[in-house]
């Protein structure tokens, strides 16, 4: 029996390793675990009727493997593991200058399909590195020529104050510590958005506290699992995190951007921020502007103001540009 209420569903499990774990002699074989691990988890989870959409290995940096080359070797090896998807991990604006080329982003991801790779573009400080971020601009526009519809970005990501250990691609990495604990950490990423159809938003916090434990229990290989309960959007509408903040500000799931809505995205930014559970990565409302279809449908009266003051309570996806605004359509810039 499942230890959750029904329309739970995990977007991905996510196994970290460490620097140490990258280490060359021992590689190979905390890659198969790590894998195996993964696998395992989903199997727990699948037989406790919570479903899994995908699982996904984390590292910390490409940087580990020393040099470029080696590091594309690791890359293609990871590209043919028995997992979902891989993140490479993130390059700092500290990282060796071999690393921070447009060339060396390009040839990993031009030769593998289910890899990421991140830039992150601030300093330790939080300040961002001027640097770093027109080497973003120019990784972008290179990747966008790899594929003929640019989808390669999309295992690409631009960071700015970023944590470690978020399950959510392209921007997970693992943490830089060189911990050589046998255990990996591992992260859940929840389809929160379906949470938000499921009840009364006053009942929200309660839920995904529900949810959490369900999640633990289930998972009672790795005690200390972490959740991300972010409301990344699939395309449907019991996905979407817009018509549900519609219903919330007391409209139709097409009328996002009635009155109330800044009020209703606030108030499940904070019943998810209330909620005790272990935290990992964003945590919080996203709405994404090319994903989520209660946005979508309300593009020919969505303005880019209504999203810059949605955006004041929550993270909302403006990389979008409204270009052909006469035909009232969104176009994803990536």
């Amino acid at each position: 029996m499942s230890p959750d209420p029904p329309g739970l569903t995990v977007r991905t499990v996510t196994v970290f390793l460490t620097e140490h774990d990258c280490h060359p002699t021992r590689f190979h074989d905390r890659v198969s675990a790590a894998c195996a691990l993964a696998n395992d988890l989903r199997k727990d989870l699948t037989d406790s009727d919570i479903p899994v959409q995908t699982i996904r290995i984390s590292l910390p940096s490409p940087a580990v493997f020393l040099n470029p080359s080696a590091a594309l070797v690791s890359a293609k090896a990871l590209d043919t593991s028995p997992i979902d998807f891989v993140s490479l991990g993130t390059l700092l604006p500290g990282a060796p200058p071999a690393f921070l080329t447009p060339s060396f982003f390009s040839s990993v991801l031009a030769a593998t399909s289910k890899v990421s790779l991140t830039l992150t573009t601030t300093l330790p400080n939080g300040v961002p590195s001027p640097t770093a971020v027109s080497l973003a601009a120019h990784v972008i526009r290179r990747l966008a020529s790899i594929h003929p519809s640019g989808i390669t970005n999309f295992r690409f990501a631009a960071l700015a104050n970023v944590r470690p250990d978020g399950p959510f691609f392209p921007a997970s990495f693992s943490s830089s510590s060189n911990s050589s604990a046998p255990n990996f950490r591992v992260a859940l990423g929840i389809q929160a958005a379906t949470l938000l159809h499921q009840q009364p938003l006053q009942r929200l916090t309660a839920r995904i506290e529900t949810a959490a434990t369900g999640l633990r229990q289930a998972c009672k290989r790795v005690p200390d699992v972490t959740f991300d309960f972010s409301t990344a959007p699939l395309p449907g509408w019991e996905t979407s995190a817009a018509a549900a903040i519609a219903r919330f500000a007391g409209g139709n799931r097409d009328s996002f951007g009635v009155s109330g809505t800044l009020t209703a995205a606030a108030s499940v930014a904070t019943a998810i921020d209330r909620a005790v559970f272990p935290k990992a990565g964003f945590c919080g409302l996203m709405l994404a502007v090319a994903e989520d279809n209660g946005l979508a449908i309300c593009r020919e009266k969505l303005s880019l103001s209504t999203l810059l003051m949605t955006s004041a309570v929550c993270g909302t996806g403006l990389d979008v540009s409204y270009s052909a605004l006469r035909n009232h359509e969104i176009v994803c810039s990536r």
